[in-house]
């Protein structure tokens, strides 16, 4: 497998603009050289006896923080992290979260055992990424599943660049999709019991294990929830567009009261609930008018806007 390696100015852009096009909230992030600290991120976990952190700059072409291991010694780890709300933690049940890291490993056979990682841990279950190189240089990415060693990949580039790493779990799964610079490696990882309360409902990068040294160029991290998905014009969530719908819709633009999900009575798209909206549903549905735009007629995430809310759909 053949992975491009990427720059930081493209994926930046990239990720952003997910965030916004797609409705995603970003709960924590991190970008370029700026110390973690200055940004709201906690420092702690272990002692930190060993553990070097640096900034780095212009390095292939990005900004980034060094995070280096450098005992093999009980305690030599660090990790920054951020707690996670418990309205958050709510939200990441409901419509699903996602991790993403750019990072790249400049040594070699630097095994991925937990000198350099990213997490997300909740009080009862934990999703470890784990990064290293092997022999050559190449990347190599683990799953952490406990004590048992978890899937492990080669990515097949000598270069030593900077790669995007995404961890995904969509609404009411258990399994989690881990991709590589889009493409899908294993599409099965359900994470594993916590068995340490420490850092729990938190996400977490650094380095993680006292027993492994290692040295990490985090370029980007974030956590973020996923968009809600829902059918446009389906104002009253049935999964059905049809004239009940235009009725829930006008009772709700007369009355001022905004719907469970809004997004779905945008029938227009526009980022607004009002009467061209039920204009627009009616042309649809009695007038051989255009459909709604996506999604439509399907379960979708909006591709137009995230200026209004879903806060419950019968699609999650």
């Amino acid at each position: 497998m053949r992975l491009q390696t990427l720059t930081l100015g493209i994926l930046v852009m990239l990720c952003s603009l997910g965030s916004h096009l797609y409705g995603e909230s970003v709960v924590a992030q991190h970008t370029g050289a700026l110390d973690p600290t200055a940004t709201g991120w906690q420092l702690g976990g272990g002692t930190g006896a060993g553990v070097i952190m640096s900034p780095v700059f212009d390095d292939f072409g990005n900004d980034a923080w060094a995070v280096e291991d450098t005992l093999l010694e009980p305690g030599s780890w660090e990790m920054y992290h951020q707690p996670i709300a418990t309205d958050v933690l709510e939200e990441t049940s409901q419509f699903g979260w996602v991790i993403r890291a750019v990072v790249r490993i400049p040594g070699v056979s630097d095994i991925p055992g937990g000198s350099s990682m990213v997490f997300f841990r909740t009080e009862t279950r934990t999703w470890n990424i784990h990064f290293g190189s092997d022999e050559l240089g190449r990347p190599l990415v683990r799953l952490a599943t406990g004590a048992v060693l978890g899937p492990e990949f080669m990515i097949d580039d000598t270069s030593g660049g900077y790669h995007l790493y995404e961890l995904e779990l969509p609404a009411e799964s258990t399994q989690a999709t881990l991709r590589v610079d889009g493409e899908i490696l294993i599409d099965n990882y359900s994470g594993w019991i916590v068995d340490d309360p420490a850092l729990a409902n938190s996400f977490a990068w650094g380095t993680g294990a006292g027993g492994d040294t290692g040295l990490t160029h985090f370029a980007f991290v974030e956590f973020a929830t996923l968009a809600p998905t829902f059918i446009r014009s389906d104002c009253n969530g049935d999964t059905l567009v049809d004239v009940a719908d235009v009725i829930h819709l006008g009772s709700r633009v007369l009355h001022g009261e905004t719907p469970l999900c809004a997004q779905s009575c945008d029938a227009n798209g526009d980022g607004s609930i009002d009467p061209a909206d039920v204009a627009y549903s009616v042309f649809h549905l009695f007038a051989a008018g255009p459909p709604p735009p996506a999604p439509f007629p399907s379960c979708g995430t909006d591709p137009l806007t995230a200026s209004i809310d879903c806060i419950t759909s019968l699609c999650d």
